[in-house]
Order: structure tokens, then sequence, then C-alpha cells
């Protein structure tokens, strides 16, 4: 398992408390924020506002596997 930096648990802890946006700077690791405070709340829906590139590549997918394993990405198929 991925071990998050204390500012991104801090900002996890942020969400979970009631915040409903994390701004970080580019490279902080927006994504493992997101999709460790989505596996930590159990919640399936969260608005991601990125570029065309991102989307393109897959690397939302692919970090989303690397962080709650393809299981838990499988069963957000129905929101997509």
């Amino acid at each position: 398992m991925l071990k998050l930096y204390k500012f991104q648990q801090e900002a996890i802890d942020e969400l979970i408390k009631g915040k409903r946006l994390a701004i970080l700077p580019t490279g902080a690791g927006k994504t493992a924020v997101m999709f460790n405070w989505l596996k930590e709340t159990g919640k399936k829906r969260v608005l991601v506002v990125t570029t065309p590139s991102k989307v393109k590549s897959g690397d939302m997918i692919t970090e989303a596997v690397m962080w709650c394993g393809q299981e838990w990405v499988d069963s957000l198929e129905m929101f997509e």
C-alpha cells in the first residue's frame, strides 16, 4: 500500500470534517487525496476538474487502481 504524506492526510481529514474543496499545488498529489478520501468515506461521487490531456492519458484510472485496488475501481462502474 502506498503511503500518504502528512499534508495529504491532513487534507483528507479536513474533507472528512466537511470541507468541500481540496486545493493543492501542482504535483502535490490531489488525485491521491481524492481517492483516499473516497475510499475512507465510502463515497462514490466526486467532481474532478482537470485538463483534457489528463483525461485522455488514463492516469486517473491507473492511480485509482494504485491507491484503492481494482475491486474498488470496478465498484464505480455504475457511476461512469
